[in-house]
């Protein structure tokens, strides 16, 4: 879930505890105490016993300079005359409040007889040019008998961003001790000069939360840039990372392109970034196996290795093989297989970081290696000593079957 959406119902939720207080404030005018009727029910919200809203509350979703109109139904289930007069308020704690300005409402008051209802029309126009995210308010019906209803207005606002980045995120495979280069591509669709100060993120964002220890710090990591981008004009961000010679296990860390553009959300020009320094087992994983009959054992190891970046620059996966037989011996094992496969996408590389200029057609996901291996096998416990080399993970089948 967006960042800006988690806000939209927290800012929501507040509104409504707002709502449910023992009292509320109106421009500055003390209205009736609550008396524990939910909102939602379009019911009682703010201490009116009489008149309901529907709806209670309003979410929209707005790109600058547009405009949208939507019905506020008042009932009045009383047995009096009500007069309503309704007025825009903002509590103060929102990131992004709704002007007064924005919003126009038909009719401003009404007068409602006993059982009868009246329909408020609400306009929101949404200025061109102002920051996106989701605004809020209250729309406030008041009442002459100083009581008062209340309804929730949010706005989500949203454009078609002026910057478009080739990249939201870079994963790679690295060596320890070596150097890479990354690129990301910045074009300005607008009309105006962009300025741009790419940099390393003080937040680790969600990704930090999946390792207690980072294989290297953040200093290792240069990124180099211009500091705006013409209309029209493409820009590159480039990226150098220096893998420490101790460096192990993961990086986790975002590039904030800290981009001046009022059409991107916030957040939304963070590269999430995870290097991968892969580490070789000093010890081979030992799979102890029973035997009940005289036969072949044919034993399968398999192993699959995406298409990173820097990938090619590791060797292919292998595996080292013994078998152990009940006495502790090292049993003969005959390789009689080996496979190699892939996945491939047509459309070339969208995520090809180290030159996103590719216009290649076709995408190499995935690799698929398997070696299978046979041995003859006795009654008795056995092991399957399995060293892999450039393998994060391998899958093994042990199939028997008896002498014929």
């Amino acid at each position: 879930m967006r960042r800006q959406q988690l806000i939209v119902y927290g800012m929501l939720a507040a509104i409504l505890i707002f709502l449910m207080g023992a009292t509320a404030m109106a421009y500055g005018e003390l209205i009736s105490p609550f008396d524990g009727t939910l909102i939602g029910t379009a019911e009682n919200v703010a201490g009116s016993e009489s008149v309901t809203l529907d709806p209670y509350y309003t979410n929209l979703q707005l790109k600058t300079g547009d405009s949208e109109s939507f019905e506020v139904i008042a009932s009045n289930n009383g047995n009096t005359t009500e007069t309503l007069s309704v007025s825009v308020y903002n509590p103060g704690y929102s990131e992004y409040p709704i002007d007064e300005s924005w919003i126009s409402i038909d009719p401003s008051s009404a007068v409602i007889e006993a059982g009868k209802e009246a329909t408020f029309n609400v306009t929101i126009a949404i200025p061109q040019g102002i920051e996106v995210g989701s605004y809020d308010c209250m729309l406030v019906f008041n009442s002459e008998q100083n009581s008062s209803n209340s309804m929730a207005l949010i706005v989500d606002v949203w454009d078609i961003p002026d910057i478009q980045i080739s990249t939201s995120y870079i994963y790679d495979w690295v060596e320890a001790g070596k150097k890479y280069d990354y690129k990301m591509i910045l074009k300005n669709t607008g009309t105006s000069e962009i300025s741009i100060n790419p940099k390393m993120a003080e937040s680790m964002d969600f990704y930090g939360g999946y390792t207690s220890e980072q294989a290297f710090d953040k200093d290792s990591i240069e990124i180099t840039s211009p500091s705006s981008i013409q209309p029209g004009e493409s820009a590159t961000v480039n990226v150098k990372l220096s893998v420490p010679e101790d460096a192990k296990g993961d990086f986790y860390g975002n590039i904030d392109l800290n981009i001046d553009d009022p059409s991107i959300y916030e957040d939304s020009d963070q590269i999430y970034v995870n290097f991968h320094v892969p580490v070789q087992p000093e010890k081979p994983y030992e799979i102890p196996f029973k035997v009940n009959i005289n036969g072949t054992a044919t034993i399968e190891l398999k192993t699959t290795r995406y298409e990173y970046y820097s990938i090619s620059d590791f060797a292919d996966p292998s595996f080292e093989v013994k078998i152990i037989d009940p006495s502790g011996n090292e049993a003969k094992n005959t390789l009689i297989n080996n496979v190699c496969g892939g996945s491939v996408a047509i459309g070339g590389d969208p995520y090809a970081y180290t030159n996103p200029e590719d216009d290649s057609e076709y995408r190499e996901d995935s690799k698929q290696y398997a070696d299978t291996y046979t041995v003859q096998v006795s009654p008795g416990n056995w092991t399957l000593s399995v060293m892999p080399y450039g393998a994060e993970s391998f899958e093994y089948n042990i199939n028997i079957k008896p002498t014929e």
